[in-house]
């Protein structure tokens, strides 16, 4: 059929489909390669389908595997297979004069047989998920998960498609995500796939299917990363620095990291108004800030970014920026112990005026 990136496939799993019999998940990103399997395996129990996991490390397992594939069941006809192609049949080294070891004579056996049972499922009712966790499957599996089903290719996101993904993970929670809440995670969470796929699952546990979820939603995260996740940053970004105070000794209090709070909260919000402050000056209009960094027209982050750097301006921005910067360089060399007052001092002196030259 096609080869599609992980959030492609996602996306269509929010849709009725018709899903291939075989479907081949690989790439680097763990995260996805897992998440894309339990949302397959998902949808297909919604249609009726049993699912079985089944571990592939020699040939009786595979042989095991490929007789529950073929067997007919009368009380479960229709059912997924995932198979996992263990590290021990994937990567087998040569013997010491650098000739093929049974162990590659095992993989490609392995990799035959899989081969033949994805020609083998066409027209049947069950359906095979092949999971190779590394960064491409072998080259002739690939070719013919590509004719007889699909390949699904779990890469690192890019940037611009962090808030992609908060959508399409709450989409497959049954929620909807406002705007200003994707671009809340995606400022907090970046690449971190995983953290951004939990703190939705865990917002939408006290929502109904349908519902939006809001920035307020997460700002009482209990994913463990603190009650007030990513509020700092939004005060910082609308001027209000005595609440980013208020919430900052709290945060500290209940035993947030201060390097996570400058990498997480305080350092990405000041980046982003910094280079809003360089984008402004070229002539950008808000709309084209906001592309330049990666974010919707209408992205509220992008807006408050524009705030920020007409209300604190440049020098203020840049000094606090390098300060920050400096700030993270001393605590993770041991320089700083009193992180709570440093962390104070930092905002303390964006919020004063720069003096008179």
């Amino acid at each position: 059929m096609a080869v599609e990136p992980a959030i492609a496939f996602l996306r269509s799993l929010a849709r009725l489909r018709e899903l291939p019999a075989a479907v081949l998940i690989t790439g680097p990103n763990q995260f996805l390669r897992e998440y894309v399997l339990e949302a397959l395996a998902r949808t297909l129990r919604a249609q009726g389908f049993k699912y079985r996991s089944f571990q592939v490390s020699d040939d009786e397992d595979l042989d095991a595997m490929l007789h529950e594939l073929r067997a007919p069941d009368m009380f479960t006809p229709r059912w997924l297979a995932a198979c996992r192609v263990l590290k021990s049949v994937r990567e087998a080294p040569d013997d010491a004069e650098g000739r093929p070891n049974a162990g590659r004579a095992k993989s490609s056996g392995v990799e035959a047989s899989l081969i033949e049972a994805i020609g083998g499922l066409r027209g049947a009712a069950s359906r095979l998920a092949l999971i190779y966790e590394r960064d491409n499957a072998p080259a002739k599996l690939r070719r013919a998960a590509e004719q007889g089903g699909l390949v699904v290719t779990c890469m690192r996101p890019f940037d611009d498609q962090a808030g992609q993904y908060a959508t399409v993970f709450a989409r497959l929670a049954d929620c909807r995500l406002a705007p200003e809440a994707a671009d809340l995670l995606a400022a907090g969470f970046g690449g971190d796939l995983g953290g951004m796929a939990n703190a939705v699952a865990i917002a939408a546990l006290g929502h109904q299917g349908g519902e939006v979820l809001k920035p307020a939603d997460f700002a009482t995260d209990t994913s463990g990363r603190a009650p007030e996740l990513f509020a700092i940053s939004e005060a910082i970004g609308r001027g209000d620095l005595l609440a980013a105070l208020g919430m900052l000794e709290r945060a500290m209090a209940v035993g947030r990291d201060a390097l996570e709070l400058l990498g997480v909260e305080i350092v990405p919000t000041l980046r982003r108004m910094l280079l809003a402050t360089a984008l402004l000056r070229t002539g950008k209009s808000v709309s084209g800030v906001a592309a330049a960094l990666g974010m919707a027209p209408g992205s509220q982050m992008a807006a408050r970014a524009v705030d920020g750097a007409r209300r604190y301006g440049a020098d203020r921005l840049r000094r606090a920026h390098q300060a920050a910067c400096d700030l993270d360089a001393s605590i993770k060399a041991g320089l700083t112990s009193e992180t709570s007052e440093a962390l104070s001092r930092l905002l303390i002196d964006l919020a004063a005026e720069p003096a008179p030259q």
